[in-house]
């Protein structure tokens, strides 16, 4: 990205890159690299969905106001102002009069991601030293990490019981065989005596056996206050997602050692 000294140039590389996203649709997008901006971090108390709390600089210079519209237009958020980290772990430039002084070095290489993807990154920070391997010692640009983890729908594992295809009872023949058969077994019940059973079954287990609730099965066996967890890690804000999901895999584990001890007593 050209330097806070060519604005026009800047503009231009904005718009050709919401061109390309735009013509993504959908799909995950990540831009990273060199945008030489300066973005302000988020003060606490306050909360932003693009830029986090995490980040080097307190204001915005001349480029990172062009940035931070940018990010607004585009929908996305700077990645690696998210994750609290050493200063020295969360700048990714430093002058070369200021090697040995972190205060000076500043945040200019950015990692982004659409907001609706946002949650699938889990850390980010800046490491020195594949320069320092690379060139012997520390290049002006640190490389910046990310962790993304994307998370798919899990299907069930194993086989399914299959199913009998009753739509071929629609058939004549097949409904002759099947009396059959029957009889053949020292069975003999009428159609019409089938649906009398059928009806009769079901109207007493309406009356007397009471139906599920929607909740899953495996999750039985959670408490009120594992529960409450869940709602408010549903509410809850970006900054305390990470920590909320912590909390309710603690009380999940909880709930479930007590619940195996509970059916051990049992048996």
């Amino acid at each position: 990205m050209p330097t806070s000294s060519h604005p026009d140039q800047q503009d231009e590389l904005y718009l050709l890159l919401m061109r390309l996203m735009r013509g993504c649709g959908t799909d995950i997008i990540i831009t990273l690299g060199d945008f030489n901006a300066q973005l302000g971090r988020t003060p606490p108390g306050q909360h932003d969905t693009r830029i986090g709390r995490w980040g080097v600089q307190k204001r915005d210079n001349d480029a990172g106001r062009r940035m931070r519209q940018f990010l607004a237009d585009s929908d996305t958020a700077v990645v690696n102002t998210f994750f609290q980290q050493k200063r020295e772990h969360l700048a990714t430039w430093r002058n070369s009069s200021d090697v040995e002084n972190p205060r000076l070095w500043r945040q200019i290489d950015y990692v982004t991601i659409s907001t609706h993807w946002k949650s699938c990154m889990t850390g980010a920070r800046s490491y020195w030293h594949p320069s320092i391997r690379t060139f012997k010692h520390k290049f002006d640009h640190a490389m910046v990490k990310v962790n993304f983890c994307y998370r798919t729908k899990c299907s069930q594992v194993g086989k399914s019981a299959k199913r009998w295809d009753l739509t071929s009872l629609q058939d004549e023949q097949t409904v002759s065989q099947f009396d059959e058969k029957l009889r053949e077994q020292g069975v003999v019940i009428t159609t019409m005596e089938w649906k009398t059973l059928a009806t009769t079954v079901t109207d007493v287990a309406e009356s007397i056996i009471p139906r599920e609730s929607p909740q899953r099965r495996n999750q039985s066996y959670l408490s009120a206050n594992t529960k409450e967890l869940i709602l408010e890690a549903k509410i809850c804000d970006s900054e305390r997602a990470r920590l909320m999901r912590r909390a309710v895999y603690r009380s999940k584990c909880a709930d479930y050692r007590t619940y195996v001890a509970e059916c051990t007593e049992l048996t």
